[in-house]
């Protein structure tokens, strides 16, 4: 990514749009970033890093909120623009943060948008404008997430040290966020919860074995044999398997001998039940044939009554053919009877509705007459109805008039309440005007008292370090008085253990002399003093001294070297506070005014603050004056308006009035009269209607009852003559069919029903004697010479032999599922086995898998560690290319196996090693420079490792903030020659610092200039 042009407004100290060009730096790719301190100069790399992440740079400027300018007007909003170039395609992207204006109840403005550029400067949006698709549109992009970002290409002041002091567990997160390898403690943890889900499967399975153990003593019969025994003795799956096969095989054997015996009591039981049956068949066919002469006799005895029914059935078929011949004179006689009735009472009615004809036509004329007053009232209800509408309107004038009234004195109320409203409100704005004032005098200061607290702030803090390395100095020299006691009381030690070893060395040496020949060590032939007799010695514990005696002195060596440092880094804690005349005796005097100016700062901050919301109040008062002005403009134009409509509809009320009729001076009476006339009117033509219609209505009513008297007359004459011929007939009948009288017949006369059920019965009883009379005959010759046989004792013996034939059944059935349970509890058991089997086998796999992944071996390595030790390793060695240049052959970084916390080795530890005493040490032994230079080297070799694994991504640029000021002057010339070489790879290296020489060597500088009124603007100056 390599920056083209940058805007940033309203953010950090820029307050208007401040625009950055770095195509104004030409071919300089090399430039620094100067400016005073608080002056803007890390707000360049937040406005870079928010423009392409939405964050600031830095874990400590991650909060967006923090990034407005305080001096922007509230009606800008907060916004940065990047043009950049990312493998030769141009993009452009805009955000814009939202925030709360005054008089809103919630934040707004919140823009996003991100463009590709063609090379005609055309634009076309790269994804859509939605906060999580511009953030991996920008990853794709670059190929670098945030984090990634801020170790390589920014590098933020002290940030980049984070990956070469900090202990493992910090390296671990800085790797695992720039590598990404949390993908191996997840996969870590899939297999803890595979592991923790096969332990509960497989305990489960071993607690179904037991259950399935424990069942088998209550499905079996308890017997003594190898089974229970086993079970009493809580034997293994397997031995419990092999006793339930020999259990198995016993009740098969019983099964098959209680199999016999069920079918030798299967064929007795058969026979037996076989003559059983024969018997009782007999039994039952000799009480039948008696039963059955028996219904015989009784059947006998009723005949002479089913004879009489025969007879009566045979009378009720002749009188059924009379019945309709007698049905028919019923029907005549009684039709000529209802007419007879009819046939008076229509002659009654029609002489009643000719006497009410008479009347009806008398008063149908009466009404007639009455049609001219009819006219009359018609005429007036007309004339009334015409001026009614004049009175309502009247009415809903005077209505009217009081509401005009009433809101053309609430109008005026309103007029003067506006005007006493605005003399208020131009008393409280002259009032905050005046406040307003004295508090911009007192508040402007403040930027000038920000500065001089910052300065105050640092130099506090340089001498609070200073402390705290005098502390440690004090220490360390203890330390080392405390190692050279020790390597003397050990050299004593092993210079004791080393004379007592020579001795016993000397005396095995004597004892190999002889007398005339030479000694191996000095030659010579004669050995007057030979040692006679021989020390206590151990060449382990010379050894062992020797070797304590190396570690005294490595540790007094380390000691005296960090103490070298802390008085180094003193001594440059000194020289720094007076370079800037500042006298170490002057603590607390720092120390109260940087108090007493927190202080002054608080109280100006709230007058600040109080400041913005009196301006706000201001602008809520000029907001309530303009308002109050509208509401006196409108309540002016609506006295004037009431006071129109209350002329013109008063002017109207009187012209209308005057219209009015003497007899009828209200509404009410013009209503009331209309009403009368018009009830008047409505009655007098009902009556008509009514006297008009009841005439018509007799008239028809006589003229139909004229025609009902005709026709029932000759409807007389007819049924007369048809009811003398149904008689004739009906008596010629009954001497027919020999009826002596109509009694007689009357008599004889049954039902459809009853004569079908008389005929039933008589054929039924017939067929019964008839068929009994046949089967007692047949039955005679079958069982002629047979007697009943005695049941009991016969079905006791039955019974007896069904029992023993059950006895036998259940005893081979539970034998049969003493030989299924056996079965089934074997394969119970098996199949638990084998899971339990196959369960401990994959249980014990996941563990062994999960302890490689978490680090439980020897080494305490994680498999993401061993991953990430790795990539430590390549990025090590990519720095050292640098660092050995840097530090002239001194320094090299070196992965380390040394345990730090827990007696557990990190992996992930840093030392370095120095060229000067051929001995490593902590990174963090090295001076305030040196950790500099290896932390940047670090930075860059990450750079570059990142690089070659992700060969989408390249590092065309690198911004540093500050470190060079902890530099010596040759240290700093091979920084500044590292940077050269850098932007000759063809990146664009931007640093900030406040050092001259650093700044010297620049070809161009992004000046940043703080302006008298608390805001910064930054210009470009190319040497």
């Amino acid at each position: 990514m390599k920056p083209i042009r940058l805007m940033m407004r309203a953010f950090g100290p820029y307050k208007d749009e401040q625009i950055i060009d770095f195509r104004d730096l030409r071919e300089h790719r090399l430039f620094a970033i100067s400016g005073k301190t608080g002056a803007g100069k890390t707000t360049i790399f937040d406005g870079i890093a928010f423009a392409l992440y939405g964050n600031g740079s830095g874990t400590d400027r991650e909060d967006t909120k923090g990034l407005r300018s305080q001096f922007a007007d509230e009606q800008i909003h907060t916004a940065v623009e990047l043009l950049f170039e990312s493998k030769g395609q141009t993009y452009r992207i805009f955000r814009q943060l939202a925030h709360k204006k005054a008089g809103n109840k919630s934040e707004t403005g919140e823009k996003i948008a991100l463009f590709e550029v063609d090379a005609t400067g055309q634009e076309v949006p790269a994804c859509k404008p939605k906060l999580t698709d511009i953030r991996f549109k920008i990853e794709e992009i670059l190929g670098l997430s945030y984090d990634q970002f801020n170790q390589i290409v920014m590098l933020p002041q002290g940030e980049f040290r984070k990956l070469l002091t900090s202990d493992t567990k910090n390296k671990e997160k800085i790797l695992r966020k720039v590598f990404k390898t949390e993908r191996y403690d997840q996969i870590a943890q899939k297999l803890e919860d595979k592991k923790r889900v096969a332990e509960d499967e497989a305990k489960l399975a071993r607690k179904m074995r037991d259950q399935h153990i424990e069942q088998i003593a209550g499905a079996l019969p308890k017997r003594d044999s190898l089974l229970f025994t086993r079970l009493e003795e809580h034997s293994n799956i397997f031995q419990i398997l092999e006793a339930l096969t020999v259990e198995k095989q016993y009740y098969e054997e019983k099964k098959k001998q209680d199999e016999e015996r069920y079918q030798v009591a299967q064929g007795i039981y058969q026979k037996k039940y076989e003559e059983s049956v024969a018997a009782k068949q007999q039994n039952e066919q000799l009480q039948a044939l008696e039963q059955k002469r028996q219904q015989f006799a009784q059947l006998q005895s009723k005949q002479p009554l089913f004879e009489a029914m025969a007879q009566e059935y045979e009378q009720a078929n002749r009188a059924a053919k009379l019945q309709p011949m007698y049905r028919a004179v019923e029907i005549t006689t009684a039709e000529l009877k209802e007419t007879t009735a009819r046939q008076q009472e229509a002659t009654e009615q029609l002489a009643t509705a000719k006497q009410h004809l008479q009347a009806a036509e008398q008063q149908y004329e009466q009404q007639r007459q009455l049609e001219g007053t009819r006219e009359k009232l018609s005429n007036e209800i007309n004339e009334l109805q015409q001026i009614k509408p004049l009175y309502e309107e009247v009415d809903q004038l005077m209505q009217q008039l009081p509401k005009l009234k009433n809101a053309l004195e609430a109008a005026k109320q309103q007029v003067q309440h506006c005007q006493e409203q605005g003399e208020i409100l131009k008393q409280k704005h002259q009032q905050q005007a005046m406040e307003i004032e004295q508090l911009e005098q007192q508040a402007e200061s403040l930027p000038d008292k920000l500065q001089q607290l910052q300065h105050l702030k640092e130099t506090t803090q340089l001498f609070a370090q200073l402390d705290a390395i005098a502390k440690r100095e004090v220490e360390s020299a203890a330390k080392i008085q405390q190692a050279t006691e020790k390597i003397s009381e050990q050299q004593a030690y092993y210079e004791e253990q080393q004379k007592k070893w020579i001795s016993h060395r000397a005396y095995e040496l004597a004892n190999q002399l002889v007398p005339g020949t030479a000694c191996p060590v000095c030659g010579s032939l004669e050995h007057p003093n030979i040692q006679r007799s021989a020390g206590q010695a151990d060449k382990k514990l010379l050894e062992q001294a020797q070797h304590v005696l190396e570690q005294l002195r490595e540790q007094a060596s380390a000691a005296k070297a960090q103490h070298e440092v802390l008085v180094q880094q003193q001594q440059q804690m000194a020289e720094q506070l007076q370079a800037q005349d500042i006298l170490l005796d002057e603590r607390a005097d720092y120390d109260e005014r940087y108090l007493a100016m927190q202080k002054l700062i608080t109280d100006l901050t709230d007058k600040t603050a109080q400041l913005k919301k009196l301006k706000q109040i201001q602008q809520q008062l000029l907001m309530q004056r303009e308002q109050n002005d509208e509401q006196w403009q409108k309540a002016r134009a609506l006295v004037e308006q009431a006071q129109r409509q209350l002329f013109e509809k008063q002017t109207v009320l009187d012209s209308k009035q005057q219209a009015i009729p003497a007899h009828l001076p209200t509404l009410e009476a013009v209503v009331t009269l209309l009403a009368q006339k018009a009830e008047q009117l409505e009655q007098g033509k009902k009556a008509f209607q009514q006297a008009e219609a009841h005439y018509q209505q007799t008239q028809l009513q006589v003229a139909k009852l004229s025609q009902t008297v005709a026709h029932l007359a000759e409807q007389h004459e007819q049924l007369t003559r048809k009811l003398a011929q149904a008689q004739q007939e009906f008596a010629q009948a009954m001497e027919q069919y020999e009826f002596e009288s109509v009694e007689a017949f009357l008599q004889a006369c049954r039902s459809e029903q009853q004569t079908l059920q008389l005929q039933k019965q008589v054929q039924e009883f017939r067929q019964q004697l008839q068929t009994l009379q046949q089967l007692i005959a047949e039955q005679e010759v079958q069982l002629n010479g047979k007697a009943m046989i005695d049941m009991e004792q016969l079905e006791q013996e039955v019974s007896m032999h069904k029992q023993q034939v059950d006895e036998a059944l259940l005893e081979c059935n539970t034998t049969n599922g003493y030989v299924s349970s056996c079965q089934e509890y074997a394969e119970k058991l098996q199949q638990a086995a084998s899971k339990i089997d196959a369960l401990e086998k994959y249980s014990g796999e996941i563990v062994q898998l999960y302890k490689v992944l978490t680090g439980q071996n020897e080494e305490f390595i994680s498999f993401e560690r061993f991953i990430q030790i790795g990539y430590l390793e390549q990025i090590t060695e990519a720095a050292n290319l640098r660092l050995y240049n840097l530090s002239d052959g001194q320094f090299t970084l070196r992965c380390s196996d040394r345990k730090e916390g827990n007696r557990r080795q990190s992996g992930l530890s840093l030392d370095v090693h120095d060229g000067y005493t051929g001995l490593p040490r902590d990174v963090k032994s090295l001076s305030g420079g040196e950790k500099f230079n290896a932390s940047l080297c670090l930075a860059l070799g990450l750079a570059d490792v990142i690089q070659s694994f992700q060969g989408n991504v390249r590092i065309d640029t690198m911004f540093i903030d500050e470190g060079f000021g902890s530099l010596d002057e040759e240290s700093l010339m091979r920084a500044i020659d590292i940077l050269i070489e850098l932007q000759k790879s063809g990146r664009i290296v931007g640093v900030i610092s406040h050092v001259e020489e650093l700044k010297a060597a620049m070809p161009a500088i992004i000046q940043i200039e703080k302006l008298k009124t608390g805001c910064s603007r930054a210009e470009i100056v190319v040497k």
